[in-house]
């Protein structure tokens, strides 16, 4: 009897330790859309400052878009083939030229660097899956 009690705590910590991961896997593209919808901004100002690569590929402008389908689309692999770097330098481009324009203050562009540093750990996280 207690080798079965045993044997049943088991298998119920299993499911829902299991339960537990789906649920976490489940919220990460609805946050990740959320999030994008305050970055892109950046991005997009980060693009303006630095105009086009030499290889269109690479681009930020073509990683961006790459991105907005993926995230639209929610298909993880997609996400996983985006090139966030390139995406998290030009927004962090962006930022700088804002504070150089007094459009926004040291300590706000700050909080956008971290939003940045956020949004990509939550991409990476998408991109194990």
């Amino acid at each position: 009897m207690k080798r079965n009690s045993i044997l049943a705590f088991l298998i119920g910590a299993t499911m829902v330790a299991c339960a537990g991961v789906a649920i976490r896997q489940d919220a990460l593209l609805p946050l990740a859309q959320k999030m994008y919808l305050d970055v892109r901004p950046e991005i997009v100002r980060g693009i303006a400052a630095t105009g086009a690569t030499s290889r269109p590929t690479d681009s930020a402008e073509a990683q961006m878009q790459a991105l907005d389908a993926a995230l639209e689309k929610g298909d993880r692999k997609a996400i996983g083939l985006v090139n966030w770097p390139i995406l998290d330098l030009t927004a962090r481009v962006g930022i700088a030229a804002q504070v150089r324009a007094n459009e926004i203050t040291e300590g706000v562009a700050g909080s956008l660097r971290e939003r940045l540093s956020n949004f990509g750990l939550v991409l990476a996280k998408l991109a194990e899956r």
